[in-house]
């Protein structure tokens, strides 16, 4: 969620602000910043027309591990042709980080919130030359770059000089961005360390490159997709990587209600047409991505029994190594995607008021409304009669921020089912090395041990074998997890 000072938050409530939301746009390295109103900031120009100020249009396509942020575009006057002179006196503007700010008249401009970072990709002349139109964009044409170019013996790339990638996923990921020219300040580290050792520790990829792939492709059909994740742009600019594996408590960022959703009788909840019945996920393949070794197919028989089997999807990774962990990813990932779209999931898309701008992709939010039929929810969500439901969990998929009206349209996906069976959790930091509970009962966390030695075969044996060989921190011996 993106952070806002006390004193933004208590403007931005419903009747709270003294003026209107006010959008200025500051562009890296130039003296004006454009504004929709007077401000009464030096350096700040409100010659931004009426109903010119633009759109934010952000959306993810969690099941490919992908993203969008549409184009932003707004409309400056060109007021006593004031920005003419600047482009005449060596003002470049062209490729700047443009920072879509919001905040308040009288609300010191430190407080404002950053809601958005672009590119200014293009400008116009507009309004029979009267004004210029700028049009924002995202870093993903940098994406577009190919991404380890030099093989492991410093010949280019190729089927007779291998590029090895053997590392964990996020590092993959990062090595992978840096190398097609993305800046490493515009990459979230904290959220790519903090899947690294968390969801995904303890899990590595080995990938035997024969072709520069571009970055964008690679991290989201290699890395991403089959690790159930997904990457978006947060609100610095930054890409963040995102893993929807429910692996802690969540946490909702705010709650949605009749005080903040804007329609007096919010749209009901749809079912969404979209479902998975059978995954079919490969992995162990060899260079050319044309045989895997390894293919695991999984039915959701719920699924299948109401909807037949129409719907399946493939996911492959060249990289995802069953003797690297890659098995336990294939369970995972699969048994989430049958849990999120299984079953054809609710979806809802409320108009919300000016605290909701503030929400990110991948946020959790939680819908208590009195107005919405109930009869789809499980009991602990109910409110009493045929109509209000409240503690039901959603994940904000997309966001619509109209500039003009200040209005804020939110795509959410229902994932109330982490409430009631909420997957697996990473112990937190402070719960130390291995060791017995109380009444000799194991913890409720599961622990790597040490390497035992590599057995083939499952007999009782070799089984044996390893066990006696791999132990816990305290010198127990280990337990298989399979």
């Amino acid at each position: 969620m993106i952070p806002a000072s006390s004193a933004w938050q208590a403007l931005a409530k419903v009747g709270g602000a003294s003026s209107p939301m006010i959008i200025a746009f500051v562009i890296s390295g130039y003296s004006r910043v454009f504004t929709t109103v007077p401000t009464g900031i030096p350096g700040f120009y409100p010659w931004i027309s009426s109903g010119n100020a633009g759109t934010l249009t952000m959306s993810v396509n969690d099941l490919e591990g992908g993203s969008n942020v549409g184009d932003v575009s707004f409309t400056v006057m060109d007021v006593e042709r004031q920005l003419t002179q600047d482009f005449q006196s060596g003002a470049n503007m062209l490729g700047a980080v443009c920072t879509i700010m919001v905040g308040f008249r009288g609300l010191p401009q430190a407080q404002w919130i950053t809601l958005m970072t672009l590119l200014v990709d293009h400008i116009d002349l507009a309004n029979l030359n009267t004004s210029y139109k700028f049009t924002l964009r995202d870093n993903s044409t940098l994406m577009q770059q190919y991404s380890f170019q030099v093989a492991d013996d410093g010949f280019p790339t190729s089927s007779n000089h291998i590029a090895t990638v053997q590392t964990d996923p996020m590092t993959a990921l990062y090595d992978a961005v840096i190398q097609s020219g993305l800046p490493p300040a515009n990459i979230n580290n904290t959220a790519l360390i903090a899947l690294q050792q968390s969801v995904y520790f303890g899990l590595l990829v080995n990938f035997e490159i024969t072709y520069p792939p571009r970055a964008k492709d690679w991290i989201e059909q290699e890395i991403l997709k089959p690790l159930g994740a997904y990457w978006f742009w947060n609100y610095l600019g930054q890409l963040t990587p995102y893993s929807m594996l429910p692996y802690a408590v969540p946490v909702p960022a705010i709650v949605l209600d009749e005080t903040n959703i804007s329609l007096g009788t919010p749209p009901v909840p749809m079912r969404s047409q979209d479902y998975t019945a059978v995954i079919i996920y490969k992995i162990d393949g060899n260079s050319n991505g044309q045989d895997f070794q390894t293919v695991i197919v999984s039915e959701f028989a719920p699924a299948v029994n109401l909807y037949g089997i129409a719907q399946s999807k493939i996911i492959q990774s060249r990289g995802v190594r069953s003797s690297l962990g890659g098995a336990r990813m294939a369970y995972l990932t699969t048994q989430n995607i049958f849990s999120r779209y299984g079953l054809k999931p609710m979806t809802y898309k409320p108009r919300c008021f000016l605290p909701a701008i503030r929400l990110e992709i991948g946020d959790k939010v939680t819908l208590n409304h009195p107005l919405i039929p109930n009869a789809l929810w499980a009991s602990q969500f109910k409110m009493l009669g045929p109509m209000g439901i409240q503690g039901t969990l959603w994940e904000v998929k997309g966001k619509t921020v109209d500039f003009n009206d200040g209005s804020v349209q939110l795509d959410l996906l229902d994932v109330s089912w982490q409430v009631i069976n909420p997957g697996y959790y990473i112990a937190p930091d402070s719960t130390g090395p291995y060791s017995l509970g109380n009444e000799g009962r194991l913890t409720n966390y599961m622990y790597y041990s040490s390497a035992g030695e590599s057995v083939i075969g499952t007999d009782a044996a070799s089984i044996s074998a390893l066990s006696t060989d791999a132990t816990y921190e305290n010198g127990d011996t280990a337990r298989l997890l399979f």
